[in-house]
This record gives C-alpha cells, structure tokens and sequence, in this order.
C-alpha cells in the first residue's frame, strides 16, 4: 500500500524546490503539483465558462488557459468574492482528482508526494499519511515572491495574506522541513531524507 505525503507551505516558502528534493530522493515514486493540476483544468473551456459565469466574466471561455490565469489572478487576491468564486468551481474538482489518485494507488507500494499550498485549506490532508509544512520566515517569503513573479511588494503581501497563517500550518504538520535563506540544496535533501525515514518507519506495513 502506498505512502501518500501531503507538502504545503506558504507563498515564497520554496515548497516547489523541496518537492524537488523529494522527486530526487530515491526512496519516493512520484510528486505531483496542484498547482499544475490547476493550470491544466485552466485550459478546458468548460471550466473556464463555469468560472466566467460564477463571476460574471463574459468570454472567458474564450482566452487561453494562460490569458485566463493572468486575468483572474488580478482579481483574487484583491477581491473575496472573486477568490470565493474561483474555489468554488476549482476546489472540488482538484478534490475529486486528489480523492480518485488515492484511491488508484490504495493497492500500490512506494511513497507518493503531492505537493500544493492549499492541501489544509482544500482538506487535502484527510487523504495523507502524513503532511509535511515548509517552514520559512515572512521576510524571505516576500523576497522570494518579488523576486520570481516581479510582484510589487504590496501585492506580494497580499497574496501571502491570503493563506493561512504559517502558525496554523505548523500546528497541523506531522513534520516540518526548513527553508530559510540559508538553506542549501544539500541541507534541503538531509531534511528530506529524515523526514522520509521517520515516515516508512511509522508506515511499516505499506
């Protein structure tokens, strides 16, 4: 049976390269992205129509998955109702996705990794085994954020706000792995194979 770890943290944390660090561990089989999940439901016309019609969005269906993504993340995280809207349509979708690959891989044997901010907030982490957090301070999140999407600080900020606080995460974790601006690619991949060694001896039975 297989091991399925869940992997979040906040905006700017660096899940995304210790997802890296996981995919590159031998001991695991496969780490799948939500956020590229997302972006390939963002190119099905009829998911771009039941948005543009939950917000109101005439001819969204006609843009590409990109334009779609650029336009509808100016609207999210400078409008709730906006951001309500999109979930409303994504997150059960990306849910039901999530629910059917642990259901395919109730019977396989390996350690499975998917990594998305979002797992607590989707209740992503009733599917996992176990939940590893991204611990990083505010500051390098920010930095990192400016950085890798030329945000406006301001903006930046806004998008981190409008995650769940790094507190919350942490106090549901099962583990963390730190990402501060002093990590290396090397300490990245100590923390990962703990972490993973800690996992399999608690899921000796898969």
């Amino acid at each position: 049976m297989a091991i399925l770890i869940g992997l979040t943290g906040s905006a700017g944390s660096g899940q995304s390269t210790v997802a890296a660090a996981f995919a590159s561990d031998g001991q695991v089989s496969g780490v799948c992205s939500l956020d590229a999940v997302g972006h390939r439901l963002m190119e099905k016309p009829r998911i771009r129509s039941r948005i543009g019609a939950g917000l109101g969005l005439d001819g969204l269906e006609n843009m590409s998955g990109r334009e779609a993504r650029k336009l509808l993340g100016g609207m999210v995280f400078v409008d709730r109702d906006a951001r309500s809207g999109l979930e409303a349509v994504m997150h059960p979708i990306m849910a039901r996705w999530a629910g059917l690959c642990a259901a395919t891989l109730a019977d396989a044997a390996g350690l499975y990794v998917l990594e998305g901010a979002l797992i607590f907030e989707m209740g992503l982490d009733r599917l996992m085994d176990a939940v590893v957090v991204v611990a990083c301070d505010r500051e390098t999140c920010l930095a990192r954020a400016l950085s890798r999407d030329g945000l406006q600080p301001e903006e930046a900020a806004r998008r981190l706000d409008c995650q769940a606080p790094l507190t919350e995460k942490l106090e549901k974790a099962d583990w963390v792995i730190y990402n501060g601006s002093g990590e290396t690619p090397e300490s990245l991949a100590c923390q990962v194979r703990g972490v993973l060694g800690q996992i399999t001896e608690l899921h000796p039975a898969h």
